[in-house]
């Protein structure tokens, strides 16, 4: 059950992230004209992301990317 509940869990986290990403690239292809949702999210990444190191972003992207390579190939 247990394990079950970890596998949700990582299922949820990673569609909210790549909600999140959605969301940033609208933000990115409509500029302001894309709502107020759209822009306060947008807006909360970037700084989010200024606080944190360029390096450690880019190396957690790349991870992040071969991941999802890795996995969906496996399955």
């Amino acid at each position: 059950m247990l394990i079950k509940f970890i596998a949700n869990l990582w299922l949820v986290i990673e569609l909210l992230f790549q909600l999140v990403l959605v969301i940033v690239l609208i933000a990115l292809l409509m500029g302001s004209e894309a709502g107020g949702f759209v822009a306060s999210t947008f807006t909360n990444v970037k700084d989010f992301l200024a606080l944190l190191n360029p390096s450690a972003v880019a190396v957690a992207a790349v991870l992040y990317l071969l991941w999802r390579l890795n996995r969906s190939r496996l399955s």
